[in-house]
């Protein structure tokens, strides 16, 4: 299935509830998810690699739509929120152990030069007992710079970009098409810690995961995997999905 995943929590726990009991693969395309980089970042988070973790930054912004965007978007409840925030909600909550945020709101606005009343950018907040996550998503931004921050009491983890457009084919509605010149070759996360953490050192690590071929190669793969018996159905996925939603949900005020 392609996400959002709808308004409610009802159609999509349908279609997953009967999954489950059939055991049958269920795959949401979230596109992050098997983004090495990120996948790094969260489970170094995780593991304690950085301490603990008291801030997570990102962004989502883009540049493509044209002049019908303001309108599209504004047909959704939150607007950019409900179109692209569920991503990072996707790879942070196993960050924070499966557990929802106590506190998630979302404010919306128009990006620069659209309508008053126009949900394109978008920002919001989500909150544990120690833990603050932000995102932004503005119709307006540079897609290719996007960006996740994680922020630990002995260190820090950063990946900026998040993606290579040289090789994800994708319109970045930003000058040159596809952005081919615009940005570094190769997906760098960059860990700096405060000591040392073997195998990694105190100060400024650079971890290179080379280039990304394709945004969604490697989640189809696993799936016909799946579906072949090579490997099994992952049954974790069913209540993490459902929690994804849900917690989307709440970050577009429903």
């Amino acid at each position: 299935m392609d996400k959002p995943l709808g308004f409610t929590k009802d159609g999509f726990k349908y279609v997953s509830d009967v999954c489950r009991a059939r055991n049958i693969p269920l795959q949401t395309g979230y596109m992050f998810r098997v983004n090495g980089a990120i996948q790094f970042a969260c489970k170094a988070a995780h593991d304690g690699v950085i301490g603990e973790v008291f801030s997570i930054d990102a962004d989502l912004n883009h540049s493509y739509g044209g002049k019908k965007y303001p309108e599209y978007c504004g047909t959704y409840p939150a607007g950019t929120a409900y179109l692209l925030t569920c991503h990072i909600i996707e790879y942070v909550l196993p960050l924070m152990n499966e557990v929802a945020p106590d506190y998630v709101k979302t404010w919306e606005m128009p990006a620069p030069g659209d309508p008053e009343g126009t949900p394109s950018h978008t920002f919001t907040l989500m909150k544990w007992p120690r833990t603050t996550c932000t995102v932004t998503v503005c119709s307006k931004g540079t897609q290719s710079r996007r960006h996740l921050r994680i922020d630990g009491s002995d260190g820090t983890i950063e990946i900026e970009p998040i993606e290579d457009f040289r090789k994800v084919k994708h319109d970045t509605g930003e000058e040159g098409g596809k952005a081919k010149k615009s940005v570094d070759p190769r997906i760098i996360a960059r860990l700096y810690l405060k000591k040392d953490k073997p195998p990694y050192k105190k100060g400024l690590n650079e971890l290179d995961f080379g280039i990304m071929e394709d945004r969604y190669r490697d989640q189809l793969k696993e799936l016909a995997e799946i579906i072949r018996g090579e490997k099994p159905n992952p049954q974790w996925l069913y209540d993490h999905d459902l929690l994804v939603h849900e917690v989307s949900l709440r970050a577009c005020n429903l």
